[in-house]
């Protein structure tokens, strides 16, 4: 099933989507380098685990 969003609910996605980047960007800066990278590798691990080889 393919579902698209409508052009009101485009722009109000372009409108908040800095705010969820800066918020990733807060959480995120408590980890280390290395614990980042071993959090992406785990949670690409989960990913492909439940079929998902989009990041291959």
């Amino acid at each position: 099933m393919q579902i698209q969003l409508t052009e009101k609910g485009k722009r109000e996605a372009d409108e908040l989507f800095p705010q969820h980047l800066e918020n990733e960007v807060r959480m995120l800066s408590a980890l280390s380098r290395e614990e980042s990278d071993e959090l992406a590798r785990l949670l690409r691990k989960l990913l492909e685990s439940h079929g998902d080889t989009s990041l291959m």
